[in-house]
């Protein structure tokens, strides 16, 4: 294997340590904080699992580095399921200072997202917001971007001649799209049954189109239920008689629809983009106040791509699409530290939602086929590290929240199922038989265990079959 390579797989190696590492690491952390200020016997807290590197015992506590870094653990006296009360252990304070324990780990993960959030915006600023550009943050090496002459900084002005999106900026009152239906806001996702990207292949499905009336699909992205996203009309096709660039073709549309198209968006560039593996695209870049029109061949791969039913769900097959190796991101400027601070806490906030959103979405099979095990984080880690450590970390913070919203379930053995049990007792002002707390607690891990190994035996295949989980 050349040098290159084995850097490659070193830095996907070290970026599934700090992934797994940090987040489940402050997990334990947050009980064990919390633990020793209610004054609990804590035996172990450890940093990584197996034989252990190092261990020094301090007051009551041994501290151990272990060998496989992946996570930790703490071992808080008489907090084991099952365990009866002892002395100076979780089942002899206040039931109340319990939950605080074990809400602790959950605390812990939000405030690592945090961190991470705002770190990400301290190193690559945050938004411009006086500037729409769409530039190139990074050219992976090796990639098709770097081949075909893209470069970093160059700034994305149109893609196959276009410098407008298929996102409906406005929609006049009164017009022939907004009596149909269409909103500000939307985006023409499909002619008919046919997927759009480019603007200009709308403007060339109605030329070809002999029908009176059309059907186009259009999202909504503002609507809570993905079920709710999806709108469908039917538009007079207008009068097109000819050909016509990009600019005078939607032009045409504006003025029969009663709409105005939004300028080019990163949507569209990567949409664009996955369409054609293997097919040239042409790309105009502005690159030291000067446009240059360049063309890139995107290099075939599989990727799951989301796909919307009739009804709106989403199912996510793998499909051949095209990528070109570039980070795409809108103009940035230097962040303060209170920006970065902002950042961080509305960017942990997002990710928590996202999360308890997406689940509701699964549970609700709005979304299918979407849940992955331990080996995609590993395998989605190892691909963030190639991109760059900036995005590593914005990883660490979406695992973070994960685990932050899943350890909330009332599920055994996770914390939110810990905290139940807690509460019923509290109402019933007695413990719960210890031995029933066992059985509860191993079922639910059996479970969560099978669970673990059909997504992992999915996950396995899918990387041999297509090299993505």
């Amino acid at each position: 294997m050349e040098l290159t390579g084995v850097l490659s797989t070193l830095n996907g190696i070290a970026a599934i340590v700090v992934v797994l590492g940090l987040c489940l690491y402050f997990h334990e952390a947050g009980h064990f904080l919390a633990a020793k200020a209610f004054g609990c016997k804590v035996h172990d807290f450890a940093f990584g699992f197996g034989p252990s590197l190092i261990a020094r015992e301090y007051g009551e506590t041994t501290y151990r580095v272990n060998a496989i870094p992946f996570g930790g653990y703490v071992r808080i006296a008489g907090m084991e399921p099952g365990s009866e009360p002892v002395a100076g252990g979780f089942h002899a304070i206040a039931r109340y200072k319990s939950a605080i324990i074990l809400c602790a780990g959950v605390a812990m993960n939000v405030v690592l997202a945090v961190i991470v959030f705002t770190v990400v915006a301290l190193w690559v600023g945050v938004p411009d917001p006086t500037d729409n550009s769409i530039i190139i943050g990074k050219v992976i090496p090796d990639s098709a971007a770097e081949r075909d002459g893209l470069m970093v900084n160059d700034s994305l002005v149109a893609i196959e001649d276009c410098r407008l999106s298929l996102t409906l900026r406005e929609v006049s009152e009164g017009g022939v799209a907004y009596k149909a239906g269409l909103r500000t806001g939307m985006v023409i996702s499909k002619f008919g049954n046919t997927p759009l990207i480019l603007p200009m292949r709308l403007y060339r499905y109605l030329l070809e189109s002999t029908d009176e009336q059309v059907k186009i699909v259009a999202l909504d992205y503002s609507a809570a239920k993905l079920t709710d996203q999806q709108t469908i009309v039917l538009l007079p096709r207008p009068n097109l008689q000819q050909e016509a660039d990009c600019k005078r073709a939607m032009q045409a549309l504006e003025d029969a629809w009663g709409v105005k198209f939004g300028d080019l968006d990163t949507s569209t560039i990567v949409g664009t983009i996955a369409l054609r593996p293997g097919k040239p695209v042409n790309m105009t870049v502005l690159r030291d106040g000067v446009e240059t029109k360049i063309t890139v061949v995107p290099a075939p791969a599989w990727a799951r791509q989301a796909v919307r039913d009739r009804s709106g769900a989403i199912t996510a097959p793998h499909t051949r699409i095209g990528r070109i190796g570039v980070v795409l991101q809108g103009a940035r400027r230097r962040a303060s530290w209170g920006e970065a601070l902002k950042v961080g806490v509305m960017g942990s906030y997002g990710a928590v939602r996202m999360v308890g959103v997406s689940l509701w979405f699964i549970a609700t099979k709005q979304i299918q086929g979407a849940a992955g095990g331990p080996v995609a984080i590993m395998a989605m880690s190892a691909e963030q590290a190639r991109v760059g450590w900036d995005a590593v970390l914005r990883w660490v913070g979406i695992i973070s929240a994960n685990l932050a919203v899943i350890n909330l379930l009332p599920f055994p053995p996770f914390d939110g199922f810990r905290i139940a049990l807690l509460g019923a007792e509290g109402i019933m002002r007695r413990r719960i038989d210890a031995n029933k707390e066992l059985a509860l607690t191993l079922a639910g891990f059996i479970v969560i265990v099978i669970g673990l190994l059909i997504f992992t035996s999915r996950d396995v295949l899918n990387l041999i079959r297509y090299g993505t989980p």
